[in-house]
C-alpha cells in the first residue's frame, strides 16, 4: 500500500514538474522597439549616477503573435553617467542603461536596450517654430557627436510631438541631443519631465 501510494505521489511530481522544465525562458529578439514614457523626472543638477529609471510601457511588445512585454509593464535601468553643465564642463550629459523589465504579470526579465527616440509629453505644447531654430542652432555646435544623432535622423529642440516605432533623435526639447542612450546639451542642463515619451530598441540581452 504504502509503495503504490509513494508511485502515485512521484508520478503526480513528475507530472507537475515537466512542463516548468520545459517551458523556455521569455525571448525578445533585438531590433524590437518598446514604446514607453519616463515615470519621473530627469535632471543633471539633482540627479546622480546610479540612480534607478523606470519608464512605463505604453504599447504591448509582441515577438510574432506573442505578447512578450505587455503593456503597463515597466522598463527599469540606471544612471551611468551624469554630468550638470558648468564653466569646467561645456556640455551637460546624462546617459542611462537599461537593464530589465518588470512585467505586469510578476515577474522580470532581462532586457538591454538604447534610447531611440524621445519628445516631450504629447499634451504639451511648450515647443514652438523658435525653438526649433534655436535647438537645432545648438545642436550644430556639439561636434561630431551631434553630427552622429542627425546623419541618424535624429532631432534637436522642435514642437511636441507623438512618437512612433520609426522615431528618432529628440523632439520637443530645445538645444538637447540624442547618442545612444546618452543625452547631451551644450547650451543647458539636461532635463527631461515625468511622461516624456521614450522609443527604446532592445539590443539583446
Amino acid at each position: 500500500m504504502n509503495r503504490a501510494f509513494c508511485s502515485i505521489f512521484l508520478i503526480t511530481l513528475l507530472t507537475a514538474l515537466i512542463p516548468a522544465q520545459a517551458q523556455s525562458p521569455i525571448q525578445i529578439p533585438a531590433g524590437s522597439v518598446v514604446q514607453a514614457t519616463l515615470i519621473k523626472p530627469l535632471d543633471a543638477k539633482k540627479n546622480k549616477v546610479g540612480d534607478e529609471v523606470t519608464v512605463k510601457v505604453t504599447a504591448d511588445l509582441k515577438a510574432g503573435d506573442k505578447v512578450v512585454v505587455s503593456k503597463n509593464s515597466k522598463i527599469v535601468g540606471r544612471l551611468t553617467d551624469v554630468k550638470p553643465k558648468s564653466k569646467d564642463q561645456p556640455q551637460s550629459v546624462v546617459t542611462i542603461t537599461f537593464d530589465r523589465a518588470v512585467l505586469k504579470e510578476g515577474g522580470e526579465i532581462p532586457i538591454t536596450a538604447v534610447i531611440q527616440a524621445l519628445a516631450k509629453p504629447p499634451d504639451d505644447r511648450s515647443g514652438d517654430m523658435s525653438d526649433l531654430m534655436r535647438g537645432t542652432g545648438a545642436n550644430q555646435t556639439v561636434g561630431g557627436m551631434a553630427d552622429n544623432a542627425t546623419n541618424a535622423g535624429g532631432k534637436v529642440g522642435g514642437s511636441a510631438a507623438t512618437l512612433t516605432s520609426q522615431s528618432q533623435g529628440v523632439l520637443g526639447y530645445t538645444g538637447i541631443g540624442l547618442q545612444d542612450s546618452t543625452i547631451y546639451s551644450p547650451i543647458q542642463n539636461v532635463h527631461l519631465d515625468s511622461g516624456t515619451q521614450v522609443i527604446l530598441q532592445v539590443s539583446g540581452k
